[in-house]
């Protein structure tokens, strides 16, 4: 499998350091769009305002795909672009109402066994784990989580593919 790579300047942004952003191609099967695993980030909030800052959001899975991709990406816990909104016609405890923070569909889930449970506190926001490749609910500011960030190959919207805005 071939990977392209980009070196991304060290941009600090809330204490989140971004070294690399890797793009799961289209030949690969992939979506066209860059990922990059960041500094430490305690709670989820944070993690989204540091990705927006960097013109990127956090990461939305949507197949098999791109949830093993995106296990070569990161090395510890990391926020995924994923809550349960509380507002949403389907939500319910523990399983309803999840939503990608950028509106795509949640179609594809990788829930961890037992997951979501909703566990001690308010268990509405998403993130990976490394080893398994599947997903847990955690409360917002867990601490010891990774910032990870995907861009899409047109970070601003204007119809160029635009790798070097990404630096």
């Amino acid at each position: 499998m071939k990977r392209y790579a980009i070196g991304v300047a060290v941009l600090a942004v809330t204490g989140t350091v971004c070294a690399q952003a890797v793009q799961w191609t289209e030949a690969e099967g992939g979506n066209g769009h860059w990922y990059a695993e960041g500094e430490l980030v305690g709670c989820w909030t944070d993690a989204v305002a540091a990705a927006e800052t960097l013109g990127g959001h956090l990461p939305c899975i949507g197949s098999a795909g791109e949830n093993d991709f995106f296990a070569g990406v990161v090395s510890g816990y990391t926020w995924l672009g994923l809550f349960q909104d509380l507002d949403s016609p389907d939500f319910s405890e523990p399983d309803g109402g999840w939503t990608w923070i950028t509106g795509e569909p949640f179609t594809f889930v990788n829930w961890g066994a037992g997951e979501p449970n909703d566990g001690v506190g308010d268990h509405d926001w998403g993130e990976f784990w490394p080893g398994s490749h599947q997903w847990n609910d955690v409360e917002n500011c867990t601490g010891d989580r990774r910032i990870a960030i995907e861009w899409s190959a047109d970070c601003n919207g204007d119809g160029i593919v635009d790798y070097g805005q990404i630096l």
